[in-house]
């Protein structure tokens, strides 16, 4: 990799970041201090929740299956913020993660102008937009978690292991779906790995 790649590659990054967080600012200019969706009651109650325990115990929108959700809320309570910088600021700064990693996934797969293509189609989509305007913010998590867990599968890394744990305990929907894909994808390469054994012998 030369550096002008490097160079370049991070001036990417930080052009998916800005995207992503200005049009992500888009609701608050237009709408005031809380104009993301319904479930945005759940995480701001738990973050106005006397601390009792370490995280707090399981609330309405974060059951037993958001530990992680619930432990990453909760640290970020130690620095002193708002709940509502917390809230909102964390999940925009989720977001423009995902976007990052959702390029870095691609460009694994593909090359960099089709990751960058991707990662602005992905930025812009209203799919993608109203996920982020219902504030589903143990699915972001999750979806976060779920992309780096795809792109460790594909460089064969053993953050794959630790990734599984974070997304088994951060939101249950989008573990079903990856435990699906995973054991997909661990029966094709099953098959494949058979496969290249009888050619061995044939």
């Amino acid at each position: 990799m030369t550096t002008i790649n490097l160079k370049t590659r991070f001036f990417i990054v930080i052009v998916l970041i800005v995207s992503s967080i200005t049009i992500h600012l888009i609701p608050f200019a237009l709408y005031g201090k809380h104009p993301l969706g319904y479930d945005t009651g759940f995480y701001r109650r738990y973050l106005i929740e006397p601390a009792v325990s370490f995280p707090n115990p399981p609330s309405p929108g974060l059951g037993n299956d958001a530990f992680l959700t619930r432990l990453l809320l909760h640290t970020i309570r130690f620095s002193g913020l708002s709940p509502d910088a917390i809230l909102y600021g964390g999940y925009i700064i989720a977001w423009a993660a995902i976007v990052v990693v959702f390029f870095l996934l691609i460009e694994s797969f593909f090359n960099l102008k089709i990751a960058l293509l991707a990662a602005f189609l992905f930025t812009f989509s209203p799919i993608q937009y109203i996920n982020y305007w219902s504030m589903l913010w143990k699915n972001t998590l999750a979806t976060l978690f779920l992309f780096l867990a795809f792109w460790a599968i594909n460089k064969k890394s053993w953050v794959l292991i630790p990734l599984t744990i974070a997304i088994s305990f951060t939101h249950q929907t989008t573990s079903i779906f990856y435990i699906l894909i995973l054991a997909i994808y661990l029966l094709l390469n099953f098959k494949n790995a058979n496969k290249q054994e009888l050619l061995k012998f044939t």
